[in-house]
């Protein structure tokens, strides 16, 4: 399927920029500006990916200075796990912040644990939903680390991490550079958000497309589908912002599977 090529200089000048941020590898970078976009199309995906956006200092930055501007009128902020409450309505990009499990109080972990479960049932799996129901949202975690989850739950989040800190004077360039192309006065934030919306079917389309190209190469073993699933939604987004035929890579081994086994 090819990828459509309206204002796609556009997306791509973009994508050019958030892909010099800190990232741990590219990928990262990648597999975030695909979640930029799925995210804000949730509702016509078949499969909803979540990304866990773990490193310090810059997460929050991010969230400011590029999810806000793009994602802008059509997102939930959750300051932290303690309180979220996630209605059938939440269609539209849910931030969760400080999802971290240094503080050792159990009502803490209680409440993070809620979070990714919500998660869980947002996803697409309707035979997963528990006591939550049939949510239909795409969601970003953020924490200094990631916390243990279980092997299921490591199969539900795509990681995104940060790198080492820039230099404050190479930092302060690049944040110009970002803020003066988002924020501009022509509105490119705004031009770009509807862009996604008008490509909803597309990149919906698209990753039911890469699924089933990953699954006939023979990645298709039970413990991988919901990866497969997760690495074909950020694909498409990716190839949408890109404009390449790029399928994101499997990110086994980047974070440690600890806990029991489902």
């Amino acid at each position: 399927m090819a990828i459509c090529t309206n204002n796609l200089s556009l997306r791509q000048e973009l994508t050019e920029l958030i892909m010099k941020y800190k990232w741990q590898t590219p990928d990262d970078g990648k597999r975030m500006l695909g979640w930029l976009a799925c995210a804000l199309v949730s509702d016509s995906m078949s499969h909803r990916p979540h990304v866990w956006l773990s490193g310090y200092p810059g997460k929050t930055w991010f969230m400011n200075h590029v999810q806000d501007p793009i994602h802008q009128f059509r997102y939930v902020l959750h300051r932290s796990p303690a309180g979220c409450k996630f209605s059938l309505e939440s269609l539209g990009p849910q931030v969760v912040d400080w999802a971290d499990y240094q503080d050792s109080h159990p009502t803490s972990k209680r409440d993070i644990r809620k979070a990714i479960q919500a998660c869980r049932a947002a996803c697409g799996r309707w035979d997963m939903c528990g006591d939550f129901g049939p949510l239909s949202f795409s969601a970003c975690l953020m924490s200094y680390k990631q916390p243990p989850m279980t092997r299921y739950e490591t199969r539900q989040f795509a990681p995104v991490r940060l790198g080492p800190e820039i230099p404050h004077e190479e930092f302060s360039r690049y944040e110009t550079k970002v803020d003066d192309f988002l924020n501009d006065v022509d509105g490119r934030a705004l031009e770009l958000q509807e862009l996604i919306l008008e490509s909803a079917q597309e990149i919906a389309d698209l990753a039911i497309q890469i699924e089933e190209q990953i699954a006939v190469s023979g990645a298709n073993a039970h413990r991988q589908i919901e990866i497969i699933a997760i690495r074909s939604a950020l694909s498409a987004g990716w190839q949408w912002w890109s404009g390449t035929n790029e399928i994101l890579g499997y990110w086994k081994g980047e974070r440690p599977i600890v806990g029991t086994p489902e």
